[in-house]
């Protein structure tokens, strides 16, 4: 049997208010995935187009992608510029957080240690083609599993397997 140990409030957020501190200040619109590494857990904020940690030691906020609700875009860079569209999943392995950016048919990685996001599958477009990197084609990316070097990812009715291999490797 489970038992619930604590709760950390997320208030709800209709401005464009960036949520950093302490719990009662983060807002959130519409958080959907939730991972956890080390000691923190990444949340994709979809509605405000945004990734967002909660530190489980201080129940802290904070945002390593930045965006405003109703803006979602598409840029790879360091997280203050990068731009997501609806990410939803998340899956973490090692220093990487992978999501899945459903209105832009990819799948995306962010370094951890330098906040970096960049694309590793889908080319924008949707579709169901395979390939290597972004020549492949997602629609709607939705969840996102991780075993080693393998993601899976729930596209349209489908599970995609994604064989993943950091270059040099």
């Amino acid at each position: 049997m489970s038992s619930v140990k604590s709760r950390v409030p997320l208030k709800p957020n209709t401005s464009d208010e960036r949520g950093h501190g302490s719990s009662t200040a983060a807002g959130f619109i519409s958080y959907y995935g939730i991972v956890q590494s080390g000691d923190t857990l990444y949340v994709t904020d979809r509605t405000n187009h945004s990734i967002r940690t909660v530190h489980t030691t201080t129940t802290r906020f904070g945002t390593i992608v930045p965006s405003r609700p109703g803006l979602g875009a598409h840029s790879d860079g360091p997280g203050t510029s990068a731009r997501f569209n609806d990410p939803r999943g998340a899956a973490a392995a090692a220093d990487t957080l992978y999501v899945a950016d459903q209105n832009n048919h990819r799948i995306r990685a962010i370094d951890l240690a330098s906040g970096t996001v960049r694309d590793i599958a889908g080319d924008g477009t949707t579709g169901n083609t395979n390939g290597i990197g972004t020549a492949a084609r997602l629609t709607r990316p939705n969840g996102i599993f991780v075993s080693g070097d393998t993601l899976y990812v729930t596209s349209r009715r489908l599970i995609r397997k994604l064989e993943y291999r950091e270059v040099g490797s």
